[in-house]
């Protein structure tokens, strides 16, 4: 009895330790996919930002109104993901 449990825990914990190691990889990947799909969004967010402000400077009719246009048409942007700051190497992606 003693040597049956003794085979099925030598089987047992390396297919346990592969099955970890495999969740591990998918927690990881999935990660990856999660933060590129965010640089994704976040990437267009900020295009299509810069074209309405270039936009709007373009057709601003008075002086007062290019002014205006001008300092709404910012070059700097800030990024929270889940209203948590993004890791450096993330932001890094967006530059």
């Amino acid at each position: 009895m003693h040597r049956n449990l003794i085979v099925v825990a030598i089987v047992a914990v390396p297919v346990l330790v592969s099955v970890h190691i495999q969740a591990q990889d998918h927690i990881t990947d999935r990660k990856a996919d999660e933060q590129d799909i965010y640089a994704l969004v976040i990437r267009s967010q900020m295009e299509q930002w810069i074209r309405d402000g270039d936009k709007n400077e373009a057709e601003a009719k008075s002086a007062s109104d290019k002014a205006i246009a001008k300092k709404l048409n910012f070059a700097v942007f800030f990024v929270s993901i889940d209203g948590e700051d993004p890791s450096d190497e993330f932001m890094k992606t967006l530059q």
